[in-house]
């Protein structure tokens, strides 16, 4: 394991992601107050598991940042010549890098080939669903049946 700074940290109640290559990821960006839902492919503890894929809320912040294929770099953490993380998972900055406000949580997921960020005012695991072809299809399963 790769020692990460103090500030970043594990975020809690969400289930890892996968470290297979690539890791599937689907997002949908509702304008406004959202939810935004994120939707990425969760590990398996052996590979004749189903697929499973992780559907989470994020309610966004004043701001609404979401940043998908983050180029940004930040000292202590150790990147990859794709430039996504050697860490794998998903982190929450505390406090942000961003300046972001007190009521907002500044989330980093690290994905094979892939970083994203966002800032927000909560985020929260909905469902996992499995037996799903895709990050795509399990999105639009999710959003057609909620």
């Amino acid at each position: 394991m790769i020692r990460l700074p103090e500030a970043l940290q594990p975020a809690e109640g969400l289930p890892q992601p996968a470290r297979e290559v690539p890791a599937e990821l689907a997002v949908f960006y509702a304008s406004g107050s959202g939810p935004h839902w994120l939707v990425y492919e969760v590990a398996r503890d052996f590979m004749s598991a189903p697929r499973g894929f992780a559907v989470v809320a994020i309610w966004p912040d004043d701001s609404d940042v979401l940043e998908l294929n983050s180029a940004y770099e930040y000292d202590g953490i150790q990147y990859l010549e794709d430039g996504s993380m050697a860490e794998r998972g998903c982190f929450l900055w505390s406090p942000s890098p961003w300046d972001a406000g007190p009521d907002t949580q500044h989330i980093l997921l690290s994905l094979p080939g892939r970083r994203c960020e966002w800032l927000c005012r909560k985020m929260e695991l909905a469902e996992v669903l499995y037996h799903q072809s895709s990050a795509a299809a399990a999105l639009r399963h999710w959003l057609a049946t909620h």
